[in-house]
């Protein structure tokens, strides 16, 4: 799995996780600089989709698809585009389906980001 600050797709995740949970991304302030890209990496999915302790597996699962779709419109709101052969639904399930696995990280979702989305630079906000 991937995750390069370098890479546009993922910065863009990043960003929509420090909008989603801003009280973690700055936790001395929104006045303060973020955490680093790399510590937030770090944070387990679980977190991201703001799961309880002791969540059921459907529920888990539903919350999983409703943080692929909000990543889905972020990411399109942002600039990005699906990848050619990509479709919406098919985006949003393998968004979901990453989200999902337990104890994974938001850096394993790197490479779905890439696979599914590509950002045209000069078109891209603030990635």
């Amino acid at each position: 799995m991937s995750w390069e600050e370098t890479v546009s797709e993922h910065r863009l995740l990043w960003r929509f996780a420090r909008v989603k949970h801003p009280e973690s991304a700055y936790p001395n302030g929104t006045d303060q600089d973020p955490i680093s890209f790399e510590e937030g990496g770090e944070w387990l999915n679980s977190f991201m989709i703001d799961a309880p302790p002791g969540v059921g597996d459907d529920e888990y699962r539903n919350l999983a698809r409703i943080c692929a779709e909000q990543t889905h419109v972020w990411n399109l709101h942002k600039g990005a585009s699906l990848v050619n052969g990509v479709t919406e639904e098919a985006a949003i399930k393998s968004l979901a389906d990453g989200y999902a696995v337990l104890n994974s990280k938001l850096k394993d979702m790197g490479d779905i980001q890439t696979a599914c989305y590509v950002i045209d630079i000069g078109g891209a906000q603030d990635a």
